[in-house]
């Protein structure tokens, strides 16, 4: 149930994202590092909750839309900051480094449970 609650975050990311990105008042700056620290403070706020507990399902939906929305924007902010000729190139070394943070993160995760082994 949870899964499928946080795959339903993302679709409204997206939606936002193609609301607010371009805008005049919000801008795509304004919005990824907002919905980065909602991430952060929602994701940091989260350990202090019980396992199972409505609040932490909530904190966790949250968090997800906003990390969902804050990297649809990156996405498409990475790739304009390159020159035409570098883009493709570019855009394919974020998405390998994105990847690797990805694989890192279960990583880190078993180390912090066992840290000697």
């Amino acid at each position: 149930l949870s899964s499928i609650l946080g795959a339903m975050a993302e679709l409204p990311a997206v939606a936002m994202f193609f609301c607010l990105a371009d805008s005049a008042y919000v801008g795509r700056r304004l919005m990824t590092v907002v919905c980065f620290i909602v991430a952060g403070g929602l994701c940091a706020t989260g350990a202090l909750l019980a396992p199972g507990s409505v609040e932490l399902l909530i904190s966790v939906i949250v968090s997800r839309f906003c990390i969902s929305a804050a990297f649809t924007v990156l996405y498409i902010w990475g790739a304009e900051l390159f020159p035409t000729a570098a883009r493709n190139g570019a855009l394919g070394i974020q998405s390998m480094f994105a990847r690797i943070g990805g694989i890192a993160a279960s990583v880190v995760l078993v180390y912090a449970e066992a840290p000697l082994l």
